[in-house]
């Protein structure tokens, strides 16, 4: 688990360890993996679903005054 949360906190722009730098590109590569596979599950996503059905969903999961 240690690992998964260094990974998300260079995604971040966190600090992963004790030194900046060089100690922080580590963890780099993973987190931009991980990024890249979130973006091509966005655009399967996209090419399969409505327009209008994603409006209807964006504004269920991100208007907070909806009921």
């Amino acid at each position: 688990m240690e690992h998964r949360q260094q990974t998300n906190a260079a995604a971040v722009g966190g600090e992963c360890g004790a030194g900046a730098g060089v100690a922080g590109r580590a963890w780099a590569a993973p987190a931009l993996l991980e990024g890249v596979w979130v973006l091509l599950a966005m655009f399967e996503l996209l090419k399969q679903t409505d327009l209008n059905r994603l409006r209807q969903l964006a504004e269920i999961f991100f208007d907070p005054h909806r009921k």
